[in-house]
């Protein structure tokens, strides 16, 4: 039996189970089987029971609704800036948010190459800026925006999204 997972409490006859160490959630995750034994001074009889060990971060249901899934830019445009903040996500429970880490964000082509010239990314900032006099450019580009919390970019999100490039001069 785990120490740092179960607990047996004889005084109380209650087996707990609580961890709280999220760096090593993946290492608690898994099947245990238990034991109890009742004993008196002329005899013992046991049983066994299996307990299985789920990482909340993992089993945990989130979803992502982008409120620009599809958008247009001119390539005579300035630049078009799309944000996004963390209410953009959905997740079952509030303590996943406090056990399995902060919300990370990517975002890139949609077959998973680096963002092309067209388009810069401040995952900090939450930003994705689109900005190109390249002629060449212009047409439908598909992204895919990734959302994870911590460690857990395994368990990411993700969302299509449309970026139409416009060459007004070729309409």
């Amino acid at each position: 039996m785990d120490a740092s997972l179960i607990s047996f409490n004889s005084a109380t006859r209650t087996i707990s189970v609580l961890y709280t160490d999220t760096s090593n959630f993946a290492d608690k995750e898994g099947t245990y089987t238990i034991k109890v034994t009742a004993q008196s001074p002329y005899t013992s009889t046991s049983f066994s029971f299996v307990l299985t060990v789920l990482n909340p971060c993992k089993t945990a249901t989130k979803s992502i609704t982008l409120p620009w899934s599809s958008f247009s830019y001119n390539i005579f445009d300035a630049t078009l800036q799309k944000s996004w903040t963390s209410d953009i996500l959905k997740e079952t429970s509030s303590e996943t948010t406090t056990l399995c880490g902060d919300w990370q964000f990517d975002v890139t082509m949609q077959n998973g190459d680096p963002l092309i010239a067209a388009f810069t990314k401040d995952l900090v900032a939450k930003t994705l800026v689109t900005a190109s006099s390249d002629t060449s450019l212009a047409s439908p580009q598909l992204l895919t925006f990734f959302a994870w919390q911590g460690l857990y970019k395994d368990q990411a999100m993700t969302q299509l999204v449309t970026a139409t490039i416009l060459n007004p001069c070729n309409s």
